[in-house]
């Protein structure tokens, strides 16, 4: 899954990429400023990924799509910086005081951005899922790179490439939204009153959202991961195992609660240190080996094998089985 995910990261970032580059050549005021945004951004990527070696380890689908939030969110930081200095050099200053005009007066609304997503992120440090700990510190450190790395190298960039930037220069495409704004400051009340409207049942709706957990979540079916998977449970059958923990004081109710398990169809096997080894032999005689698997000081290890899917019904009703049982 490692490998395909992998595989399916670097296919997105080979559309998104060309896609940014010719959204930007829109919204840019020269050929060349696409191609700096992406070079910063580039840059504190990098940096970002390196810097992972300051934690023990991180997911491997944290490390997957970091690199393409991080695109996402802070490309902006850029912009602000290019803008601005587009600005400047408009008002008539040389690009040298320009640039520093444009760093100057782009810093608050960058550091207020950034700092707000930063806050975000660490948000997610408080989730029981740890992965929501180990996304949101690696997306932290990364907003953060972004930041800096825009501060000090974005005027820098601006001021090495100031003739290709001039060179460069072309019309503006995307026209004025002046218009735009006048009709929505006259429709203000309008468009608030339209978005309670729509706010509220879409509160209430979104508490009926059903969430998947499982492996198989997370797939159309379609993707090689999928295929593979299909491919493995042809051969052998579906297997999905659930592990339980019962205390181990009790040889007969484990006895019975194996029985019982194993007489469900929903269940395809059971494994159990009363399964693997007659129950009449005193414990103590067994090989240590075999009672590390199944045993801890207070309890004793089952390992179910359920004939359903993950996060399906028949799943679901197999839990509630052996929960009853």
């Amino acid at each position: 899954m490692q490998t395909v995910l992998a595989s399916e990261i670097f296919q997105i970032m080979i559309v998104v990429v060309p896609l940014c580059i010719i959204i930007l050549m829109f919204a840019s005021h020269s050929w060349i400023e696409p191609f700096l945004y992406l070079a910063v951004i580039g840059v504190s990527i990098l940096l970002n990924m390196g810097s992972n070696i300051v934690f023990p380890s991180i997911s491997f689908i944290t490390h997957a799509m970091a690199a393409v939030l991080q695109l996402a969110i802070s490309m902006d930081y850029s912009l602000f910086i290019c803008h601005r200095y587009t600005e400047e050099r408009s008002n008539g200053l040389e690009p040298l005081p320009a640039v520093l005009a444009a760093a100057k007066k782009s810093v608050k609304s960058i550091s207020a951005s950034s700092t707000t997503t930063i806050a975000g992120f660490l948000a997610l440090i408080f989730m029981h899922y740890s992965i929501g700990a180990d996304i949101g510190l690696v997306l932290a450190k990364g907003i953060l790179i972004s930041y800096l790395t825009v501060l000090i190298l974005m005027p820098l960039l601006l001021y090495s490439c100031r003739n290709l930037i001039e060179k460069s220069k072309h019309r503006q495409f995307l026209p004025s939204f002046k218009k735009f704004g006048h009709s929505v400051v006259k429709l203000r009340y309008l468009i608030i009153a339209l978005v309670l409207i729509v706010a509220i049942p879409s509160f209430l709706a979104q508490r009926n959202n059903t969430y998947l957990y499982g492996d198989t979540s997370g797939s159309s079916g379609a993707g090689e991961y999928a295929q593979q998977r299909q491919r493995i449970d042809d051969l052998f059958g579906t297997t999905n195992p659930v592990m339980l923990l019962v205390p181990n004081t009790d040889l007969n109710g484990e006895i019975a609660l194996c029985a019982a398990l194993k007489a469900s169809p929903l269940i395809k096997n059971v494994t159990a240190l009363v399964t693997v080894a007659d129950p009449a032999i005193p414990r103590e005689f067994l090989p240590q080996a075999v009672r590390d698997n199944f045993l801890s000081q207070d309890y004793s290890r089952i390992i179910v094998n359920l004939t359903a899917k993950e996060e399906s019904p028949e799943s679901y009703g197999a839990v509630e089985f052996i929960e009853s049982a």
